[in-house]
Order: C-alpha cells, then structure tokens, then sequence
C-alpha cells in the first residue's frame, strides 16, 4: 500500500512539474510575441529566449538522456546542417545589430525544436500543442472580458500612459488589458480589442496562429476553442486575422465534409460558409481605401523595391533604411516621422536577408510538398504553416516568439520526427503525468 501511495505521489509531482515547465514555456512565449510588456528590458522579446533556454534545455536534455534506444542522428544533422547554414549567413549578410538574429535564429528556434523533439519522445507531441492553444484561448477569454466590460461599459476606468510604440497615449486595465487602437465602423468609432499588444493585426496574429494549431495541428479539435479564437480575431478588427481566420476555418469545413455530405449537414454547413464568405467581403469593403489598406499596399510596394537591390541576400539584419526611402512621399512631412513603421513580415524577411532569409521559412513547405506523393505524413501541418505565412506577408510578426514556435513544429516534424516517433502513445512518457491541463 506504501509503494502505491509513493508512486501516486511521484506521478503527481511529476504531472506537476510537466505541467509547470509546458505553461511556463508557453507563458514567455505569449509575452515574447511583440506585446507590450517588451518595452521593458527585463521582459524583452530578446531576454525573454534566453529564460525559456533556461528552463526548457535542461529538462528537454534530460527526457532525450532516458530515451536510450532512439536513434538521434536525424536531430544531429539537422542541428549541423542548421548552424552551418546560420555561420554561412553571418558571414554573408551585414548586420545592423546582432540581437535581433541570436535571440530569434540562434537560441529560441533551436531550442524550441529541441524542446518540441523531446516532448515527442515522451508521446506528448499534442499535449504541446493543446498547452499552447489553451494559453491562447486563456488570453482571449481574458480580453474579451476586459474588451466588454471596461473598453465599451466603462465598468472601471483604467490609467492612461504612453506607449513608444504608438507614440501616444494609451489606455491601462490592471496591466493585463490595454486600450492602443480605436476604428470608425459604420459612423461609430468602437476600440479594438488588443489584449496586451500595441497593435490589433499583431493580437489578431496570436489568436490566429493558435486558431490554426487547433484546426490542423491538433488531432482533438475543440470547437469552442475555434468559436472564442475567431471570435476575439473578429473584435480585434484586424482584417488579415478576420479573412486568414474565416478562410482556414472553411477549408477545415469543406476538407472534412466534402466527400460525405449528407443533405441535412448541407443545411447546416451552407449557411455558416455564407456567413464566413460575408464576413470576409465585409472586412475587405471595409478596408478598401482606409488608411491601413493604404500603409500596407504603400509597405509592400516598398518592400518590393527594396528587395530588389539585392535579391539574395538583402539590405542588411534590421537595415530599414532602403525600404524607408522607398516609401511613399505622403508618409512623411517636412522630414518629421509620421507613419514610417512597416506592417509586411515576409517583405522585411527579403529586406534583411534576401532569399536566402526566406528559406528558413519555406524549407519546411518545401519538404513537405516533395513527401506529398508519399502520404506518410498529415498535410494539416503544412496547411497550417501556409497560413501563418500567407498572414505574414500582411503582418509584421516574422522574428516573434510565437512565429518561431510554429516553425519548430514544421522543422521537427518534417525533417527530424519519423513515423513511431509522431504515433507514439504518451503513456510512454518520462515524465509521467496525467491528461489534464
């Protein structure tokens, strides 16, 4: 009776602990993901890799350690072959500040696929994925609360500070919601919900990327997971999260029901596509001509220009100057700043590094597009990826936490991870634990 009461307890520490180190990665990552809590040097996008290095590495060492029997020369190449390529970069590219590219490409990517690689090994590949869209859904269930309660009821009034970012002043719940944008929709001027980032498009990104882990990464779909993540993306009023959003959630829909659909799922179905295909026009009438439209189409054109200098390897890590003077006119007044920020990731991936950037974010698709014919792997994956890049030529998230998360995914599971190893059940796990979140 003693030996089973102490393996209870060694399981429930154990569940514990797990439990404490998945959230805590999933927590920085949330943080590291351009929000507004960056502006502080403690809390930097660029600090904050290295504490879940700290936290992650040891404990993901530790799991591959205790797996004995696997064979770890695909994870053994790849990190080679990777750091090769990143030594060969270094040597190319100039560099306006090397912070930007350690803490992005050189600690957090690597990590991410080793700790991403060793939760595998334990069999808990979806559980790393579940613990990621909970946090997300967590968030938006918190703004969405704040959003209609103090944004729009003036329940409480909040502190006003200034935000650098924005270069005004801003509104502050308790710290953990914050008003930065407002949008004239019909007459009506309504603040955007932005949770805790300077930026709707950049909230709207977050919910997005979790939205497409539940809906092609996840082997368990929750539909109330996709209903309060596509909700909180449509009170952000980011028309890439609105139309990325809609658009994955129907090729969910038509991929799943197209060759067996029944007339009274037809009834059911069509109207929702009807409504999501309004959804989607609506956002883009409504966009056609207002001024983000504007500094977006003005920003790829822009990026496009300056792209073109130097094609493959680009302008230089973090060099904005050649896409600035390639912007508009319109955007500047008697040499003052006005709106000279940029809002195209994946043309800011071509300024910086040319194509040869780019290629840290297509390698995945690549590779998965040339195992297609083999169909030993799910393509949801590369769905998955697809949009988070299609939104990231609209969005200026390429160097972000959460970003770098979902290419650890795509990295490991299409260069590393075999077949055993991805249907591996999780009760082989290391660190036992139980099913709970």
């Amino acid at each position: 009776m003693n030996e089973l009461s102490d393996t209870w307890q060694i399981n429930q520490r154990s569940r514990l602990f797990e439990l404490f180190v998945d959230y805590s990665y999933m927590f920085l990552l949330v943080i590291a993901s351009n929000t507004l809590y960056n502006s502080n040097k403690l809390t930097s996008a660029r600090t904050i890799p290295v504490a879940a290095a700290l936290i992650v590495i040891p404990v993901s060492l530790q799991v591959i350690r205790m797996h004995k029997n696997t064979n770890y020369i695909k994870l053994i190449n790849f990190y080679v072959i990777y750091f090769l390529v990143c030594a060969l970069f270094v040597g190319l590219v100039k560099f306006n500040g090397k912070g930007q590219f350690i803490s992005t490409f050189l600690i957090f990517l690597p990590v991410s696929i080793l700790y991403v690689y060793a939760r595998l090994l334990d069999g808990k590949f979806e559980t790393v994925v579940r613990r990621f869209v909970n946090t997300v859904v967590l968030v938006a269930l918190i703004s969405i609360i704040f959003w209609i309660l103090f944004s729009n009821l003036h329940l409480a009034h909040g502190k006003v500070m200034f935000s650098e970012w924005a270069g005004s002043n801003i509104t502050n719940y308790f710290w953990v919601h914050f008003d930065t944008q407002q949008q004239v929709i019909a007459g009506k001027l309504l603040t955007r919900n932005t949770s805790i980032f300077p930026e709707a498009p950049m909230y709207a990104y977050l919910l997005l990327c979790a939205l497409l882990s539940e809906l092609y990464i996840r082997k368990d779909l929750k539909v109330w997971h996709v209903v309060v993540l596509f909700g909180t993306i449509i009170t952000t009023m980011s028309t890439p999260g609105i139309v990325f959003g809609a658009a994955s959630i129907l090729l969910k829909i038509v991929i799943k029901n197209f060759y067996r659909l029944s007339f009274k799922k037809m009834l059911i179905i069509l109207p929702v596509l009807v409504a999501v295909l309004g959804i989607i026009g609506i956002s883009v009438i409504h966009k056609t001509g207002s001024s983000s439209g504007l500094l977006r189409n003005d920003d790829l054109h822009a990026g496009y220009v300056a792209w073109k200098k130097s094609p493959l390897i680009g302008n230089g890590f973090g060099n904005m100057q050649v896409v600035r003077q390639a912007m508009g006119k319109w955007r500047w007044d008697a040499g003052k700043k006005l709106t000279t920020g940029f809002t195209a990731g994946i043309a800011q991936v071509l300024n910086d590094g040319g194509i040869y950037l780019l290629l840290f974010y297509l390698m995945p698709v690549i590779k998965a597009f040339i195992g297609l014919k083999s169909k030993r792997k799910s393509n949801q994956v590369l769905i998955a990826l697809l949009f988070m890049l299609g939104a990231l030529v609209l969005t200026i998230e390429p160097y972000t936490a959460v970003t770098i998360f979902i290419l650890s995914i795509s990295y490991m599971y299409y260069f590393i991870a075999d077949d055993d190893m991805l249907n591996k059940d999780s009760n082989s796990s290391v660190l036992l634990s139980g099913q709970g979140d």
